[in-house]
């Protein structure tokens, strides 16, 4: 597993944004300084990838996050739920104490965009 930070291209103007993070940078576009300050005071924003068969977990989260998924499908399992498949343009939140366990068994990367929420 790897983990890095990329900024996504900015949506087109007048266009709808269809994830996640095209939604931060829509919103981001019209404030400026606003909220890039309350980003870094509140929270951080990065993107993690699983390449096939990589596997991650089990994790406890520590802070509410909130994920959005891209690139290839990514199998989850959290304790005390089934496990499920999340496929790219899914969104989610965890809770803190939540264990999550996160596996790429297909044969494209899936790529995690993580907002950790740390107020």
């Amino acid at each position: 597993m790897s983990t890095t930070v990329e900024a996504p291209a900015v949506p087109n103007a007048g266009a709808t944004a269809t994830s996640l993070p095209a939604m931060m940078l829509e919103q981001a576009d019209g404030r400026g300084r606003e909220v890039a300050l309350r980003v870094k005071e509140l929270g951080r924003w990065r993107e993690i990838t699983w390449q096939p068969g990589a596997k991650f977990g089990p994790n406890t989260m520590k802070n509410v996050m909130i994920c959005d998924m891209s690139g290839g499908p990514l199998e989850q399992s959290v304790e005390g739920q089934a496990p499920k498949t999340l496929q790219p343009g899914d969104t989610y939140i965890c809770q803190i104490g939540m264990v999550e366990t996160d596996e790429n068994k297909g044969t494209v990367p899936s790529v995690m965009h993580v907002i950790d929420l740390l107020t």
